[in-house]
């Protein structure tokens, strides 16, 4: 069956009460827990560990309150909403502010960039600053993707200026009252903290810290190449199309992918037994204006790239590339690439290499792949740059 992943926006005065419903539903459920720290300072509710819930009166009068610009967004995969957004916007110092007030995505349904997908469904040309409080870093690094480069490049001196008159104007009665904390806004905290605020509320940050780990094991952005190619340029398709074609895959020069965003990631894992393959996963990556990465760049001991076939920059591009819906034929491609003389195993005796798509990353960027390819092939892997 063909998975269909359908995005939807609406302003905050065309929100239901079905959906603020079905909102309230999935937060419920996904949002998170209360932390032990709650209980202390509330009493026997909530209860630590318990989910915390917000009902639809509640998610209308915060984040979607009277006389304030808002906007709602949703993901549903074959008809099931499984993620949502909630912004706000208002003026301050002559600028507009789009803040991010909510986001949720069903714990099913994440680490397939569907929140960096919400979030860019949100912007608009005339946003100037784009803001968000979250105890998530994945939401973090989400808005980073959607609305700049990466989470490194985000200007902490701007921040440091700007935030509390920015907040203070919000029209959002948390994000008004938070409290800035950190050494950014105060060289005296020792907390360890750097640019963060106070909510007062008491969610249990496990989980959230272990993203963080994962997130802070990531090597830093970079605008340089991640495999420089002498002969192509992505701005020059046919150019960039021959190379693509005529490229060995026995050095890593001869590589024509970018550490821009790359847009979709199809992660396979490849059954049977091949002595040539280093891994058990193989990694499709580009984007439809890039280029794909040759079906040869499968280097000995490392983890390169799967098929040219594959590949998308967006949702919308989609069409243009008859396999992306297709996740048994996305599959056989990256397979048939890895594996090129595959007709050779149709003995009994011999197991035929097989694929199958695990889950598709949407708007990852090439760094965020070294971490996946870390974890595949261990600490040996070391980047090219």
């Amino acid at each position: 069956m063909e998975t269909q992943v359908v995005f939807e926006k609406c302003d905050g005065s065309r929100v239901t009460e079905g959906m603020l419903q079905e909102a309230s539903q999935l937060f419920s459920e996904h949002y998170g827990v209360w932390s032990e720290h709650a209980a202390q300072m509330f009493g026997n509710f909530p209860k630590a560990g318990s989910h915390v819930r917000l009902g639809q009166e509640r998610f209308r009068a915060d984040y979607l309150p009277d006389d304030t610009t808002c906007s709602y967004g949703k993901v549903t995969v074959n008809g099931r909403l499984v993620g949502n957004v909630f912004a706000c916007r208002w003026a301050y110092d002559g600028k507009t502010i789009c803040w991010i007030t909510q986001l949720v995505v069903h714990e099913d349904y994440r680490e397939r960039g569907l929140a960096t997908g919400l979030l860019n469904r949100l912007r608009h040309d005339d946003d100037d600053i784009y803001g968000i409080v979250s105890s998530h870093p994945a939401a973090c690094l989400a808005a980073a993707k959607a609305f700049g480069s990466s989470i490194g490049t985000v200007r902490l001196g701007y921040i440091k200026e700007y935030a509390e008159g920015i907040m203070k104007a919000s029209p959002i009665r948390y994000v008004k009252d938070a409290k800035l904390r950190g050494s950014l806004f105060d060289p005296e905290d020792a907390s360890g903290l750097v640019s963060s605020v106070d909510t007062g509320f008491w969610v249990d940050h496990t989980e959230p810290l272990e993203v963080l780990a994962w997130a802070r094991a990531l090597p830093p952005a970079s605008s340089s190449p991640v495999a420089k190619s002498p002969t192509s340029s992505p701005k020059d398709p046919s150019a960039h199309a021959a190379a693509i074609s005529q490229a060995s895959g026995d050095h890593p020069d001869e590589i024509p992918c970018w550490s821009e965003p790359c847009r979709s990631v199809f992660v396979v894992t490849i059954s049977g037994r091949r002595s040539s393959v280093p891994s058990s996963r193989a990694y499709s990556i580009g984007s439809v204006h890039a280029g794909i990465a040759n079906r040869k760049d499968f280097v000995p001991g490392r983890l390169v790239a799967g098929c040219v076939e594959i590949g998308a920059y967006n949702r919308d591009d989609a069409a243009h590339w008859p396999c992306f819906p297709d996740v048994d034929r996305v599959a056989g491609l990256v397979v048939g690439g890895v594996c090129d003389d595959g007709d050779r195993y149709e003995s009994s005796d011999v197991l035929r290499p097989s694929g199958r798509v695990e889950r598709v990353l949407d708007g990852l960027l090439f760094s965020d792949l070294w971490m996946l390819w870390r974890r595949s092939a261990g600490a040996a892997l070391k980047r090219w740059d």
